[in-house]
């Protein structure tokens, strides 16, 4: 796949997108464009978490291959679709429509449903 003449774009996109939402000192940090409360942050990381899941898709894809060349391109701008659309839905506070189970290294769990109840 990363033969693909599109795929270091699409990468290099998602990569961005996710470095300049996450970067805690940056202008477009996630967590400073949410109410500044538990629910607005938890929005701000579940958005990053999508983030960080179609970044990580990258680690995964370069071995992937196919004889279907439509295929692999249409998965790539899939890829780069899924990002668009979760930045979009961040900006204007809709719900994910994703749901979330991560157990923490100290064995909590953050659970969330990707709605934005921060505007609650």
């Amino acid at each position: 796949m990363e033969d693909l003449p599109e795929y270091e774009a699409v990468e290099r996109f998602v990569v961005e997108m996710f470095e300049s939402y996450s970067d805690a000192t940056g202008a477009g940090y996630a967590g400073r464009l949410v109410p500044q409360t538990e629910d607005g942050l938890n929005y701000a990381r579940d958005f990053l978490l999508i983030l960080a899941d179609l970044r990580s898709v990258f680690r995964f894809l370069p071995g992937t291959s196919s004889t279907d060349v439509p295929a692999l391109e249409a998965q790539l701008r899939d890829y780069e679709d899924q990002a668009i659309e979760a930045e979009r839905k961040f900006l204007s506070g809709e719900d994910f429509g994703v749901s979330f189970r991560i157990t923490n290294p100290d064995g909590t769990e953050y659970i969330s449903d990707g709605t934005n109840k921060s505007d609650d």
